[in-house]
């Protein structure tokens, strides 16, 4: 492609470019048989004239079909040439989906990529990612940027040539629907990736919000807000409200989920009007409200309404026939602010309206759809939770630190606490659907208040709260003190691991990570005693990691064994890792080499090991 005038975008120097999202950065393809090259880029397609993006300017949902049959891109604008006018640095967004020559990638989503026109002489040869000095201001990354979803950077780093979490996409486990500012990203990767333009070296905040990525399929939808007119710490708000011919009926709140205080309300409405109000509020969690007096909600006996709700662009509340009240628990949904620690909340920047005017913002529709709710989702997505560490009073001692690890001791967040006095906060959102272990520590043993056993009063505390819920407190823990928490955390007598009254034992992850594999791998897990497969996989091409969550019988014996079907891995240049958890806390964890067949025993087996 090159004579067409496409420049590489592979990385010669340390990364690998776009890996196997794109033929000019690996045209081998992934299986390396350059049978299957994966399709350009929906960049390197617009380059070439053959596609022409559409721009997104407003906020709303949006819908892409599989690009290998649709010539469909959306592009966001983040900077622009101050001369033309034009932008130079965007975003793309495609929907990548395995079929055609990109039938071998692994799983399909949004590929959402970083285009900054500013690199193009220096192509994809600049890598750069979190941890590196000076990044992102350094004016080092890829001219054609892939946003991985998982947050790992692994095409700059030169891990691997792309993954199964690279894509964006809502699933149960490992699936990330969403892409937003600075400073509002869970910790998949400490605020990155992020919608920020760095063009030229400058970092900026753009504000843009992208949310509501629904499940991997051949058309996705999503949600996008621009430039948001609110603070890190705080969140947009938008109710749209149409009202049928009995308008005074209707009124609304929305309160704070856990003090009842109202943040915002409206009421005695005109009939077939539409309202819409907006306004910013402060990182809270929220309940709203709906209630029609005359018990018929908006439609559809006088007329033809509804309502719907947004925060931060992502519609989370909507209805019409809802009686006389429709209720929405919207938890969490506020924007956390950044990791770093405070000393005080701070105030939010626009103040909450009473009401909305009653003053048509628009002209009102005949019939205009009301989309019905896809359920409560807020900006730490469908399935993550807000995580607040707090720690208030007492003498906070040189020594104390914390830490929240991943059921496979994956750090995640930490902190070394320094002198002071008052309090001390981190808020962050974080996945629901795995295991977490919180440690604190106290390197002298003397704790949040040990040294004043005499005034309560003057004791500290710490406590630990998901969406709201505390999850453990208290000040008296020596040298430290462990929780395990999170939806995967499955104890014993969990119902979700007990059947006909006989407790289990919990295996809250199994995890298998392949390095360098490139060819036709299988995997199974068998009992060992009856040798039934209870789980299976392969065979597959290049294949970074690939997960299952099971439950298994306590006091049993598993045997792993990996399978490389072309025996091309001799050379013990490949690695494979086997993630176990027989019970909370205590994880089984073993790195071989790929070879024909190999074998690891898991569980309760004693005196078993490779074979």
């Amino acid at each position: 492609m090159h004579f067409l005038g496409l420049p590489d975008l592979y990385d010669p120097q340390g990364g690998n470019g776009i890996g196997d999202y794109c033929l000019m950065a690996n045209s081998w393809g992934v299986d390396g048989t350059q049978r299957y090259p994966p399709i350009l880029s929906a960049w390197s397609k617009i380059e070439l004239g053959w596609i022409e993006p559409m721009t997104i300017s407003a906020k709303g949902d949006y819908t892409l079909r599989q690009s290998w049959q649709h010539p469909e891109v959306y592009k966001i604008p983040l900077s622009y040439d101050s001369v033309t006018s034009i932008p130079n640095e965007y975003l793309l967004i495609e929907n990548r989906q395995p079929g055609s020559f990109d039938v071998l990638l692994q799983l399909g989503g949004l590929a959402i990529w970083h285009i900054d026109e500013n690199m193009y002489t220096s192509g994809n040869s600049l890598e750069g990612y979190p941890g590196q000095q000076g990044w992102p201001s350094n004016s080092q990354h890829y001219a054609v940027a892939l946003l991985q979803a998982d947050g790992r950077y692994d095409l700059e780093r030169g891990i691997n040539y792309g993954d199964f979490g690279d894509l964006y996409r809502f699933d149960y486990f490992f699936g990330v629907d969403f892409l937003f500012p600075s400073a509002t990203s869970p910790t998949l990767g400490p605020n990155f990736p992020n919608t920020d333009s760095y063009g030229l070296g400058i970092a900026s905040r753009t504000n843009h919000f992208i949310s509501g990525i629904t499940g991997s399929g051949p058309q996705m939808t999503f949600s996008v807000l621009l430039s948001s007119p609110c603070q890190p710490d705080e969140v947009h708000f938008e109710l749209t409200l149409l009202t049928d011919g009995r308008g005074n009926e209707v009124s609304w709140t929305l309160s704070e989920t856990y003090t009842n205080a109202i943040a915002l309300s409206g009421d005695d409405y005109d009939i077939y009007s539409q309202y819409k109000d907006e306004t910013c509020l402060p990182a809270k969690c929220y309940t709203f409200t709906i209630i029609d007096s005359g018990s018929d909600g908006l439609c559809c006996g006088y007329g033809t309404g509804g309502y719907s709700v947004r925060l931060n662009g992502l519609k989370v509340a909507s209805g019409d026939k809802f009686g006389s009240k429709d209720e929405t628990d919207l938890k969490c949904l506020a924007v956390p602010p950044s990791v770093a620690p405070t000393k005080a909340p701070t105030k939010p920047t626009m103040p909450p309206t009473n009401k909305p005017s009653k003053s048509p913002s628009f002209s009102p529709s005949g019939s205009p759809s009301i989309e019905p709710s896809f359920g409560p989702t807020g900006v730490c997505g469908r399935h993550g939770g807000l995580l607040e560490i707090t720690l208030e009073g007492g003498e906070f001692v040189e020594g104390l630190s914390w830490d929240v690890t991943d059921i496979f001791g994956v750090v995640l967040l930490s902190d070394q606490v320094a002198n002071s006095n008052g309090l001390y906060s981190i808020v962050e959102c974080i996945p629901l659907d795995t295991c977490y272990t919180f440690a604190i520590h106290d390197a002298l043993a003397i704790a949040l208040g040990d040294s004043m056993p005499s005034n309560d009063e003057d004791r500290g505390l710490y406590s630990v709260k998901l969406d709201g819920e505390i999850i453990v407190s208290g000040s008296n823990f020596g040298v430290g003190q462990t929780t395990v928490f999170g939806d995967a955390c499955l104890g014993d007598g969990d119902e979700i691991c007990t059947a006909g009254g006989e407790t289990t034992t919990p295996m809250s992850m199994f995890r298998l990570e392949l390095e360098n594999a490139q060819r036709k791998l299988s995997w199974k897990l068998l009992d060992d005693t009856s040798k039934q497969v209870i789980l299976s996989a392969g065979p597959f091409g290049e294949c970074n990691v690939n997960s299952q969550a099971i439950c298994l019988p306590r006091e049993a014996c598993y045997e792993f064994t990996m399978l490389d079907e072309e025996g091309c891995c001799r050379n013990g240049s490949e690695l494979f890792t086997v993630l176990f958890t027989q019970t909370i806390g205590t994880i089984q964890n073993y790195t071989g080499t790929v070879s024909d067949y190999a074998s690891v025993f898991l569980g309760s087996c004693y005196d078993r090991n490779f074979s």
